[in-house]
């Protein structure tokens, strides 16, 4: 699949992973996937069920969780809702804690299928009780970590509820499952992504299905999204290099610059062609060290006229001359010792027509070049070129951040053979990093946010299929060549289930008025014509290691402006497609959770059963009750087609004998079991 999967329920979007349950009406459903795949494919799955109408999750318990000064006799009662306004069944139980008497802990490239995993570690049933000090801490995982429990149950077990606290990265998702003894499978419950601040709540009813001969065997799975779902942060800056431990610059499609810097009328105006160029260069000079950036990518249409075979001397000598403009312009940075790569589009290389060592790009940009500089470079080195004297392909490795990356170059017209080349480098550095250049891939996405870029032709299709869903280790496209903004972020590609950010950012076409690049007087331009300068903006791309979290900032030097929306004619674009926070498939990007406390509150006796209406309160009166005593409570809440919720539990302290208030606090041994961490700060 490359596009997708789009999941819709009853046509409106959900996100992927995401827990469907209450509040899902009575009745008929549809669940869809879209996507396309290599070839341009689409296909829609739909996948049809019932839902039995399950109410909401009980809200608004009185008395509050903590009370210290009830009555011997006490009314219960909870605000309960049913999403087809219909009647509900309300069932107030006493509860008692139940925690796990067996615990194992493992990793897996997919959830399990089996009750027991091959190769999970048991470990001690420690450190399952709520403030305690002491957490269960998952393993590592690069797909999928867990934990599975085992809790004993007593006599007939009537609609438990399970509750499991702990600490996840709110990029990630924490799942509460249970063997289903029927299926055999684990069912998800609930889920949630982790919270930011304070402990996250997975809180679910357990059903009889669930309850395997006295025991109800529980896992909770760490799970990564990979959401392109992160704030994106400020718009008009850089991220604080304290924030991030190296940087890749990348820009694309200069050709309109480098065209001007040649064939404009006199030399004030094609000065200002070729300083927009090099403006560029002497930015990541002069901040290299600041912006920490260890790499700069190019990925081609350098020059604008070599589309075609020159057909007269005088195209041959603006070819020439464009060349000499850029080459003069990387030189910059190859001066500063900045570890750079170029490669040709369709403009460089006579539409893909011009090969081999005598192709006039290698000429400017051929091995023997990069073979030089790269002896001056830092943590990189010039891997080599596809064919001897051909630089056209060709491939860098450089390390930043504690970690390896290999770089493969392809220009444009990738052959069978050149694709099968790139494919043979990652799988030669199958430890590295892998980012793929290549001038054409992604075709400009016509979404306000720059997302849902298709394939563009010939390359894009191709290279995924051959290069990119095959490779573990490839995390990240950069492209140019169709002007535009696209972003995708793509989870579990290919069968090693990688994910990989693609992105195209080329600015060729955006225009800037001549007033404002002060050519009304040098060049007789009038103040609002129009001029092709968008090639002045480059991306920084900030990667933060830890979190595998890469900022991408859209900035021109030559503007000292963030973002080029509003410079694009086509007007496609709302800010959001210059400005981002992705995540990233390093090899450092792991998955994690800390358990804090498991348990399940089983139901030990019915206080009391009502009916109540969609909207309103059910209550019931719990009587004679010991004085300065702590009691535990719940409601469940049924359907009339079916469907169950519980509420979270809860737990009150009766006054003693004397009328005073009892006591609430972190000396109560129930206290933690019934207070969320947020609350115990």
């Amino acid at each position: 699949m490359v596009d997708g999967p789009d999941v819709k329920l009853d046509g409106k979007p959900i996100q992927l992973g995401a827990s469907v349950g209450p509040g899902l009406s009575a009745g008929e459903h549809t669940l869809s996937v879209s996507g396309t795949d290599g070839v341009g494919n689409s296909g829609t799955r739909e996948v049809k069920f019932t839902s039995a109408g399950i109410p909401d999750t009980p809200a608004d318990l009185t008395p509050k969780s903590g009370t210290t000064d009830a009555d011997s006799n006490v009314k219960l009662s909870a605000k309960v809702a049913e999403p087809d306004g219909g009647t509900v069944s309300a069932t107030f139980s006493e509860a008692e804690i139940l925690t796990p008497g067996q615990v194992y802990v493992g990793t897996a490239t997919s959830v399990p299928t089996t009750l027991k995993v091959k190769g999970e570690k048991k470990v001690k049933a420690d450190g399952l009780a709520p403030a305690d000090g002491r957490t269960l801490d998952a393993p590592a995982a690069e797909d999928v970590t867990y934990q599975r429990f085992d809790v004993q149950v007593k006599g007939h077990v009537d609609a438990p509820v399970l509750r499991w606290e702990g600490v996840i990265d709110p990029e990630r998702l924490a799942a509460l499952r249970v063997w289903n003894t029927g299926t055999k499978q684990w069912d998800v419950l609930t889920s949630a992504r982790g919270a930011a601040d304070g402990g996250t709540v997975l809180t679910a009813v357990v059903d009889r299905k669930y309850v395997d001969r006295q025991q109800v065997h529980v896992m909770v799975t760490g799970e990564d999204p990979f959401a392109d779902d992160i704030d994106a942060g400020d718009p008009n800056g850089f991220a604080d290099p304290d924030s991030y431990d190296f940087s890749i610059v990348h820009y694309t499609d200069t050709q309109y610059l480098s065209e001007g810097a040649v064939e404009q009328e006199t030399p004030e105006e094609r000065a200002v062609w070729e300083k927009a160029y090099g403006d560029v260069s002497r930015w990541i000079v002069d901040n290299k060290d600041e912006r920490k950036i260890a790499y700069v990518a190019h990925t081609g249409d350098i020059i604008e006229i070599n589309i075609r075979k020159p057909v007269d001397e005088a195209t041959r000598r603006q070819v020439t001359g464009e060349l000499e403009v850029s080459s003069k312009q990387q030189k910059i940075l190859d001066d500063a010792g900045v570890p750079n790569g170029v490669i040709a589009g369709n403009h460089d290389n006579q539409s893909g027509t011009e090969n081999g060592p005598d192709a006039i790009y290698n000429q400017y940009y051929g091995p023997e070049r990069y073979q030089a500089l790269s002896k001056g470079w830092e943590h990189a080195e010039y891997g080599g070129p596809w064919r001897e004297g051909d630089n056209q392909n060709h491939y860098d490795l450089f390390s930043a951040g504690g970690l390896d990356f290999v770089v493969v170059g392809l220009s444009y017209g990738v052959t069978r053979e050149e694709a099968e080349w790139a494919d043979s480098v990652f799988k030669r550095y199958p430890d590295r990093n892998g980012i793929l250049l290549s001038h054409d891939y992604l075709a400009p996405s016509s979404n306000p946010d720059g997302r849902g870029a298709k394939f563009s032709a010939p390359d894009g299709s191709m290279l995924y299929k051959t290069v990119v869903q095959d490779n573990p280790n490839v995390f990240l496209i950069l492209a140019g060549h169709e002007h535009g903004v696209g972003t995708n972020v793509k989870p579990r590609v290919g069968e090693a289930g990688h994910d990989v950010v693609e992105l195209l950012a080329d600015y060729q076409f955006y225009t800037v008025s001549a007033d404002r690049l002060g050519l009304t007087e040098i060049g007789g331009y009038q103040p609002d014509d129009r001029l092709q300068f968008g090639a002045s903006f480059f991306r920084m791309l900030q990667f933060d290691v830890d979190r595998s979290e890469l900022t991408v900032d859209t900035y021109s030097p030559l503007l000292d402006e963030f973002g080029a929306t509003e410079y694009d004619t086509n007007h496609r674009y709302d800010g959001t497609e210059d400005n981002m926070v992705l995540p990233i498939d390093l090899s450092t990007r792991k998955t994690t959770f800390k358990t804090d406390s498991l348990a399940l509150y089983n139901p030990v006796s019915v206080i009391g059963k009502t009916k109540a209406g969609s909207g309103e309160v059910a209550s019931v009166t719990w009587k004679g009750l010991k004085p300065g005593t702590t009691h535990a409570w719940f409601v469940t809440v049924r359907s009339t087609g079916g469907g169950v919720t519980a509420s979270a539990p809860s737990a009150f302290v009766t006054k003693d004998a004397h009328g005073r208030p009892g006591t609430w606090g972190p000396d109560v041994p129930a206290y933690p079991w019934f207070t969320s961490s947020a609350d115990r700060r």
